[in-house]
């Protein structure tokens, strides 16, 4: 925005002024006629001329190599901004809550609090709906590690490792994501229910490639003997993690 763009040239100046006005004012200060003239003198002059033809030529190297840094972060900042994170981002606003203390110590406790916060933001005026998730898109969720009841995914005797979210029944709905297959979370979905889970379509296809993903099991954390989920849904792609990964 205009407020960051402002600080930026402002800082920038200040830079350009601060590291270059001592070097302009010496400058300044000596007599150019007797500069040029020295190049011409003894062995003392001539290492000297050769030292000051390295520290410029270091300068310069250096100057373009930040150059072209600062190009590629550039480009990085505008890839970044145009990425496509799976889901609208116009018009969310986002919050972070961390239910701790004697209040919030029962599973219980802290489901009441989260549905009581849904129901006053989604009856205000300025909010259509609200939902609750362990992670935003583009930031990372949980890893954990899996295995499917098909075949042995272990590689090196360990497991492999992926982002998981835990969210809410309408998350997808209030976040506008796709479904490809099967159907999203509902309130049927409990914590005395049968163990489910969503998966995007990239996964999905690393997965059980040309083959549908519905009914499948993946256990999480399975050297722990972890319980097994039952994929429901399909969504389309939602990126977790470093977005330029």
């Amino acid at each position: 925005d205009g407020r960051a763009i402002a600080i930026a040239i402002g800082l920038t100046l200040f830079v350009w002024l601060s590291s270059g006005s001592y070097a302009a004012y010496r400058a300044s200060r000596k007599d150019n006629n007797s500069v040029l003239a020295g190049g011409s003198k003894g062995g003392t002059d001539r290492s000297r001329v050769g030292l000051s033809r390295f520290i410029v030529g270091f300068e310069v190297t250096t100057s373009c190599l930040l150059l072209i840094v600062c190009c590629v972060l550039v480009a990085a900042i505008m890839s970044t901004y145009r990425l496509d994170f799976g889901t609208p981002t116009a018009g969310y606003y986002t919050g972070m809550i961390e239910l701790k203390g004697p209040n919030y110590e029962e599973v219980e406790q802290r489901r009441d609090f989260l549905r009581n916060l849904q129901r006053e933001l989604a009856g205000r005026s300025e909010t259509n709906a609200a939902t609750v998730a362990t992670a935003l898109p583009g930031q990372y969720g949980f890893l954990v590690r899996y295995g499917v009841e098909d075949r042995d995914l272990r590689v090196s005797d360990q497991y492999p490792e992926q982002t998981s979210i835990w969210v809410d029944d309408n998350y997808f709905e209030v976040l506008e994501v796709s479904l490809v297959e099967g159907r999203y979370f509902d309130e049927s979905d409990s914590f005395n229910s049968l163990p489910v889970v969503i998966i995007n379509e990239r996964f999905s296809e690393s997965l059980w490639p040309g083959q549908s993903a519905l009914g499948k099991r993946i256990q999480i954390n399975p050297e722990t003997e972890g319980e097994w989920h039952t994929v429901v849904g399909v969504t389309t792609h939602i990126i977790h993690g470093n977005p330029l990964g």
